[in-house]
């Protein structure tokens, strides 16, 4: 394939150490979302007299963390050099070598506690998000090994054309793939729903590539520098709020319009793909005097573990459920419960990454012994 000279020449609007902020931020408001904006994962004899209230005004909010990370993949996705299916096929490989060294685990401690039926298909789907019994959040496993496929042939057909691929995603999502997907018969409820996340998810994503390849950010801050700072503080705060609770009001739609035959014709609308972007600028930009500052290894930590620390939590209300949910929420104090589920899948995570290299390492010297003698810290790459 050949090189995109000029994404070689362009680079991202945001530093190293603000990718582990934003990972960070995106891993945390998942705990959240999990631990308390959805009722019935909560424990029965919980005692937050507010949850009803936080599920109602917060639940799609919180939600955002998964646009988060699909935003993210495709705005980095920009700058790698490397875009061709073989690259694809490796970051899917360490990603799932990731996933497995936590899947595994948790699959065999599910069967040996008896609240888990194995069975050789049940384990294969778990083992690619496919089913979600153990790993029961684990479904941005098959989004991942789709969208890496995905990338580099849109590179390929469109080049730096991404708003012209937004768009035509756009049109197909609405004249093509919805009254096919409507189609779908209600029996075959699980491919609906792998079908519908990596559609649904794939728009964030590719709206992170275009903003990459047209440079937006650095031309929308370019402007906005040109305020006194105070107003500017005061326009990215109430940017980042109204953003971050946009979806409350709004955040996917199906409108029908017409209906030819059984097809029915509609306009679908992913708010999260208008939100993130916005979110993510302010984001940036209010928290940029932290990369100067020692508290940015905390949030360097977690972004490092942030998809490992995904995986993880869905001992808690997955199979296991029945005897790690107790663990969690022992605290009981909301916050101290955030930190201690944090505290819990982080440590399991630095574990599991040492693994992970481990088995990574493995492979790379089976494949290439001459350069066995090299640094390991090579075989590491971003998810």
């Amino acid at each position: 394939m050949e090189n995109n000279t000029t994404t070689i020449e362009k680079r991202p609007f945001w530093s190293k150490k603000m990718t582990g902020i934003l990972k960070s931020v995106a891993i945390i408001l998942m705990f959240i979302h999990h631990f308390f904006s959805i009722q019935r994962y909560l424990p029965s004899d919980h005692p937050y007299a507010w949850a009803a209230d936080f599920e109602k005004y917060f639940t799609a909010p919180t939600k955002s963390c998964v646009a988060i990370f699909a935003f993210i993949t495709g705005y980095m996705y920009f700058f790698s050099k490397k875009k061709s299916f073989e690259s694809s096929l490796k970051s899917c490989g360490n990603l799932l070598i990731r996933y497995w060294v936590i899947a595994f685990p948790l699959l065999a401690l599910a069967v040996v506690s008896g609240v888990y039926q194995a069975s050789f298909s049940n384990i294969i789907l778990e083992l690619f998000g496919l089913q979600g019994n153990v790993m029961c959040f684990a479904w941005y496993v098959y989004f991942y090994l789709f969208i890496m496929l995905f990338l580099p042939l849109m590179v390929k057909l469109f080049r730096n054309k991404t708003w012209l691929l937004l768009l035509l995603l756009f049109l197909a999502f609405n004249f093509l793939f919805s009254p096919i997907y409507a189609l779908i018969s209600n029996d075959l409820l699980s491919f609906k729903t792998i079908v519908s996340n990596c559609w649904i998810t794939l728009f964030p994503t590719v709206m992170g590539y275009a903003i990459a390849g047209s440079d937006l950010y650095s031309r929308v801050k370019k402007q906005l520098d040109k305020v006194p700072s105070f107003l500017r503080a005061l326009l990215l705060i109430v940017l980042l709020g109204a953003s971050f609770m946009a979806p409350y009001l709004f955040y996917f739609d199906f409108v029908e319009l017409f209906h030819v035959g059984r097809f029915t014709f509609g306009l679908a609308i992913n708010g999260y793909a208008f939100y993130i972007p916005v979110f993510i600028f302010c984001l940036v930009e209010l928290l940029s005097f932290l990369e100067n500052k020692k508290a940015i290894r905390v949030f360097e930590i977690l972004g490092k573990y942030s998809v490992y620390m995904w995986f993880w939590h869905c001992m808690f209300f997955g199979a296991l459920s029945r005897y790690t949910k107790r663990v969690l929420y022992a605290p009981r104090n909301p916050i101290l419960v955030l930190i201690w589920g944090i505290l819990i899948c982080l440590s399991f995570s630095v574990v599991s990454d040492l693994v992970a290299q481990a088995i990574l390492s493995l492979f790379k010297k089976n494949a290439h012994p001459k350069d066995a003698h090299q640094d390991k810290a090579g075989s590491k790459e971003e998810t």
